[in-house]
Parts: structure tokens; C-alpha cells; sequence
């Protein structure tokens, strides 16, 4: 969260969610900064909370900290995120293919 705002990574920048997204652990985490966990369990992010796309929360300086002291080196086309989502739930969005959680559909690359 920044400025009360869920922030999201893309192509390495950090900008607003558009809308929801949905984590590999099956967690979903709405614009307004609400996160709804697989077991239903609902939680609020608060200012300078960051979860990453497999549901694990931290502190986002730090987890920025880490990804730019990453000790492996990238190359440009693999530093690139690939976006995913279901055709018929545009808010269930993912890095990696796999299936809708909601219908089981596969995820389409955007």
C-alpha cells in the first residue's frame, strides 16, 4: 500500500492495481487494499505493506531491498513480467499459466 493505495509490480515499475488480483496461494487482494485469503479469513494491508505474488507479506522496503541485491543476474526478456488471467474473471490474475481458481479455466497470457 502507498498513499492508501494497493501498488502492483509491472515491468519492473510500481504502479496502482486497476483490479483485482488474485495469488498462487489463492489469496485475493482487492484495489481498496482487502485481502481475502483461500480460507476466507479477510485482512486490510496498511500503508508500506507489500505481498508477493505468492502471498507472502512483508515490509515492502525490504522486499525491494532484496530484489535489487538478488545475487543472480537477469537478463532483460526474463526481467520482464508476464501477466496471466481467465478469460471469463478478468480480476483472477497471475504471473505464471496454470487454471482459474474460480471456474478452472486456463489463464491466457495478456
Amino acid at each position: 500500500m502507498k498513499d492508501g493505495k494497493m501498488m502492483c509490480m509491472m515491468d519492473g515499475k510500481t504502479m496502482p492495481m486497476e483490479k483485482d488480483m488474485t495469488m498462487k496461494n489463492g489469496t485475493i487482494c482487492m484495489v481498496n487494499g482487502e485481502c481475502v485469503m483461500k480460507d476466507g479469513k479477510k485482512m486490510q494491508m496498511k500503508e508500506g505493506q507489500c505481498m508477493d505474488m505468492n502471498g507472502k507479506m512483508d515490509n515492502c522496503a525490504k522486499m525491494h531491498k532484496d530484489m535489487k541485491t538478488s545475487s543472480h543476474k537477469k537478463t532483460h526478456k526474463n526481467h520482464m513480467a508476464m501477466t496471466y488471467s481467465c478469460p471469463m474473471h478478468s480480476e483472477v490474475m497471475s504471473d505464471k499459466a496454470g487454471k482459474c481458481p474460480k471456474c478452472g479455466m486456463d489463464l491466457v497470457e495478456k
